[in-house]
């Protein structure tokens, strides 16, 4: 998804560092994404990439109708580089494929997929043999773990725990992954990890490697999971 802005004006300002002096833009725009999210790269008509440096955003404020979001911000390019020529040029940056508002979804099942050194630390046997350990948690309070070793059969475990930790996970799982908040952390790594979301009213939502909402990036997807096995007294 794009959203459509332009840089609306230029501001002079001069360096603290060495006295030069640099410009940035001044630019709005709505967006109906709700996501923290870093932006790359900005767009124009033709296909031609411009890259920002830093985005301050200072102003958002959210309609409560209709959900969208009208951000103003003030933008630096690469280099102090002068690009007056995009003044009032229609421009577009990518909304982030990723995300999806989870507010209001009911969750009823999630899995969550692992390479054995992904989750190393609730391993019981901390020998890495190219497991993958897929793990379904149900709203019912089930939780299945399928451990699959290479060439051989896949052992199924099942635990029936308190609902009530479901639920708690659940919602922290929606924070994560779908809130307002929810951003991609510098560091994502684990690819190898998946987390699939199965919703009451038939979505299903798919998530590579870990999400966080909090800036020092401690509270990732993983972490999130790891600590519900480790509530419910579970190793692998």
């Amino acid at each position: 998804m794009k959203t459509n802005f332009t840089l609306e004006k230029s501001i002079e300002n001069t360096s603290q560092y060495d006295g030069n002096i640099y410009k940035s833009y001044v630019t709005s725009f709505f967006s109906d994404t709700k996501s923290h999210h870093t932006i790359n790269d900005f767009y124009d008509e033709e296909g031609n990439v411009y890259i920002p440096k830093t985005i301050c955003i200072y102003e958002s404020k959210k309609d409560p109708d209709t959900n969208e979001i009208f951000v103003r911000a003030e933008v630096e390019f690469e280099d102090g580089l002068d690009m007056g020529f995009l003044l009032h040029k229609q421009l577009y940056f990518k909304e982030p494929e990723w995300f999806h508002d989870l507010t209001n979804e009911k969750i009823n099942k999630i899995v969550c997929n692992y390479l054995d050194w992904d989750i190393c630390d609730l391993i019981d046997d901390k020998t890495r043999d190219n497991r993958t350990i897929n793990i379904s948690i149900f709203e019912s309070g089930r939780i299945q773990v399928e451990d699959v070793k290479e060439n051989q059969y896949s052992v199924i475990s099942t635990y029936q725990v308190d609902k009530t930790y479901i639920q708690q996970f659940f919602e922290a799982m929606k924070m994560n992954l779908g809130s307002e908040i929810t951003f991609e952390p510098r560091y994502v790594g684990g690819w190898s990890q998946s987390f699939t979301l199965y919703c009451e009213n038939g979505n299903v939502f798919e998530y590579h490697g870990n999400y966080c909402t909090d800036f020092d990036e401690k509270n990732i997807t993983t972490n999130i999971v790891e600590e519900l096995l480790k509530k419910c007294q579970i190793t692998i």
